[in-house]
């Protein structure tokens, strides 16, 4: 029963995920969700070690990594939910927590899936995931589609756009600082 509904929820998600956040009002809680991140994040965390230990042949590094990731990624799915809350709070989102938990677990189907996959895998599963997020703050908040895309892309390219500048400046400043020894 457990699977046959998170399969059902899963193909949903990537056929319809539009008609899927519609939805997500009828759902109550975190219970539901978080029974769906624990099975695929616990699904996520074997493939993503099984994948690192084809590289790094360690029994007891992976010992002691698997349940430590696990729980730790159980526990921070919460702490990121809370700090999205934050986010769409800022721009006029007026659910409550549990909608925001749902709408981050749900999102991050695609990293789930496909983010254990060394480099291509993670870049896909990150942007469908991003898309998700964009779609389901959109329905679930009732946020316009170009201010969803403010929160989720444009902003954040700009804070990476200006922390790359200051990290260069900050690198040129130290160089300048280095060589400016031999000079004078």
């Amino acid at each position: 029963m457990v699977i046959s509904n998170i399969t059902n929820k899963i193909k949903r998600i990537f056929s319809k995920p539009s008609k899927f956040f519609e939805d997500l009002n009828k759902e109550e809680g975190v219970g539901e969700s978080f029974k769906f991140y624990a099975i695929l994040f616990l699904f996520y965390t074997l493939l993503y070690y099984g994948v690192l230990f084809l590289f790094k042949n360690s029994e007891k590094f992976f010992l002691f990594s698997i349940p430590l990731s696990y729980g730790l990624g159980l526990g921070l799915s919460f702490v990121g939910a809370a700090i999205l809350h934050v986010w769409i709070l800022i721009f006029g989102g007026k659910e409550k927590y549990s909608k925001t938990y749902q709408l981050s677990v749900y999102s991050s189907l695609p990293s789930l899936l496909f983010g254990w996959f060394p480099i291509i895998g993670h870049l896909v599963g990150s942007i469908y995931s991003i898309c998700l997020l964009i779609i389901g703050t959109q329905k679930v908040y009732k946020i316009p589609k170009i201010k969803t895309l403010w929160m989720y892309v444009f902003i954040p390219l700009i804070i990476l756009l200006v922390l790359i500048i200051l990290i260069a400046v900050l690198f040129g400043i130290s160089l300048i600082g280095y060589y400016s020894k031999f000079i004078f």
